[in-house]
């Protein structure tokens, strides 16, 4: 699962979804991964180390602050596709929303996004709950693997503790600050996204604003934020 965190704190989601993880992988006999990125992140993290997680692959590099999306997409799918699992949990906030798209449109793995809790089936596949009708009504769907969820904050409950801290993976690879290029590969990526049949018309009007941002950045024009 992928770990947010905010002036050296982990974000209260990010500990309920190793919670989550912990009790999904438990009856399949699976490990959890929590990915860590950032700049300076010891504290966080070995919060996270505590907190559920059978290891953590760590990024630690200045180049990840400020947040930069487009790094932040590089550098998750590159960990991801190292540690090939079979469920990457993420929670629906601002981060999740402006970067699971473009992760999952480049590892070719489906999106559930918005969702409200995760079960698994009698065959150990997920099955999400996800609001559609304005969040009058709920609806269960069940995933194939590999599958990518965003959960929405406030969901889940309840943090992990274990007496053994988890193995740290400090992840190494080459960054750089990327180029219009790039940016215009994110474009594709989000317009692919948009076509997810797991999105509503809210998240799909969320992708066409962040085209416009990125359109009007590699265009060199202005734009509102």
């Amino acid at each position: 699962m992928i770990v947010e965190h905010h002036d050296n704190e982990v974000d209260t989601l990010s500990l309920q979804l190793l919670n989550k993880a912990r009790h999904l992988a438990e009856p399949l006999g699976a490990r959890v991964l929590a990915l860590v990125l950032g700049s300076g992140i010891d504290t966080v993290v070995d919060r996270v180390s505590e907190m559920g997680a059978d290891s953590a692959m760590v990024a630690d590099y200045p180049e990840l602050s400020p947040y930069n999306p487009e790094i932040y997409c590089r550098l998750l799918t590159e960990m991801i596709r190292a540690s090939d699992p079979a469920l990457v949990l993420l929670g629906h906030t601002f981060l999740g929303m402006e970067v699971a798209p473009a992760v999952s449109t480049r590892l070719g793995i489906r999106l559930a996004s918005n969702c409200t809790d995760i079960e698994l089936s009698d065959d150990g596949l997920p099955v999400v709950a996800r609001p559609v009708y304005g969040g009058t009504k709920h609806v269960k769907i069940m995933g194939d693997l590999p599958l990518m969820i965003s959960v929405q904050k406030g969901a889940l409950s309840g943090e992990a503790h274990l007496s053994q801290k988890a193995s740290l993976v400090p992840f190494r690879t080459n960054i750089d600050v990327g180029s219009k290029w790039d940016q215009r590969c994110l474009l594709g990526q989000m317009c692919l996204a948009g076509q997810s049949p797991f999105l509503n018309a809210d998240h799909k009007w969320k992708v066409s604003h962040y085209l416009h941002v990125l359109c009007s950045t590699v265009n060199g024009t202005s734009h509102d934020r």
